[in-house]
């Protein structure tokens, strides 16, 4: 599906027609395009199923809204659906003619904060935050993807003043605060990251995804020890999810103490709390170490959860290969290509077909 951006523009005004006519006609056609060129991909069976979502969304949004609103949530779902298919560049020419049809709102604004940040454009970024500030447009979502591109960049002033903001702003710093740690994490400044979520602990919007946070902190400070302080924390609030303790488990493995993440592995296993990633990076550790007893015994586990993937099948692969157990390969290679794979462990992961 393409769209032409030059079609996006306002036409000239007409005699006897005003100016906001023409954007609303101008907006009203680009959604009538979006549709048609959706419409053309599902009769070629080209159609993602985002696309289709977000047209029942635009079908929904007319029967809801007013006009004005129907325009701006609409032209942010085609926006949303060119960011998610790459094409961001063109998402950001929808969003702008949104501004310029009179039809934006908070919701285009944040879009349009998150395609700037996806293009690591942050100058562009912030100045979209001030227009919304300027146009009392100020939305959660447009913070914590500032905070971690300005943490990322190492600009941590930048990441602690778009924070202090949103404090300001009077909106839930929970993800934004998260974002904050990750930025200081970064930057080395640990004790910076533990006094924020002491902080936010008090406030009661601390979340799992700021334990994680900080527990990737300390572990990219070298301090794991201080990440099992966390971790333990986490646990006793009952703030534990599988990102936490992929985070914690991939910190143990990255200083070499393989033992002891799998302990903390099993632990989380017996709750529920592992995923795919965590198989597949415990797994990739034992072959590293040519420990290929324990790593089988992990992918039998794997493949029970139905959390076996194809880069955990290629890492033993290539493992059994390094080490010229090329029969151990060949079936390891064959088992992986007769099991089906859930959509879940497969969507974004390589084929085995052509090893």
């Amino acid at each position: 599906m393409s769209t032409n951006p030059a079609a996006l523009q306002c036409p000239p005004a007409a005699p006897g027609r005003c100016r906001g006519e023409l954007k609303r006609d101008a907006a009203l056609q680009v959604i009538a395009d979006f549709k048609a060129a959706v419409s053309t991909a599902f009769c070629k069976r080209r159609l993602s199923g985002a696309t289709r979502l977000a047209v029942r969304r635009l079908h929904e949004l007319q029967g809801i809204y007013d006009e004005r609103r129907y325009l701006s949530r609409s032209l942010c779902q085609i926006g949303t659906v060119l960011r998610r298919a790459g094409h961001v560049d063109l998402c950001i020419d929808v969003l702008k003619d949104a501004i310029g049809f009179d039809a934006v709102d908070a919701y285009v604004l944040s879009e349009l904060v998150q395609c700037h940040v996806a293009q690591a454009d942050l100058d562009a970024a912030v100045d979209v935050l001030h227009l919304a500030r300027h146009m009392r447009l100020l939305a959660e979502s447009m913070f914590p993807p500032l905070v971690a591109a300005a943490g990322r960049s190492g600009n941590v002033a930048l990441a602690e003043q778009i924070f202090r903001e949103a404090a300001h702003a009077g909106m839930d710093t929970s993800f934004t605060c998260t974002s904050m740690i990750d930025a200081y994490g970064r930057a080395g400044m640990v004790s910076s990251a533990r006094t924020l979520l002491n902080e936010t602990k008090l406030r009661g919007h601390v979340c799992p995804a700021s334990y994680t946070a900080l527990i990737t902190a300390y572990a990219r400070n070298g301090d794991v020890e201080g990440a099992e302080a966390v971790l333990s924390e986490a646990e006793a609030a009952g703030h534990c999810d599988r990102r936490t303790y992929h985070a914690f488990i991939s910190a143990d493995l990255a200083t070499g103490r393989c033992d002891r993440a799998r302990i903390i592995f099993d632990r989380a296993r017996a709750d529920g709390l592992v995923d795919a990633r965590t198989y597949g990076a415990l797994i990739g550790a034992y072959a590293h170490r040519n420990q290929f007893g324990q790593a089988m015994i992990l992918l039998a586990q794997a493949e029970q959860a139905d959390m076996a993937t194809a880069a955990t099948y290629q890492v033993l692969i290539a493992a059994f290969a390094r080490t010229n157990q090329w029969r151990r390969a060949r079936k390891l290679h064959v088992r992986a290509c007769r099991r089906p794979q859930s959509a879940s462990t497969t969507a974004s992961q390589p084929g085995l077909r052509g090893i």
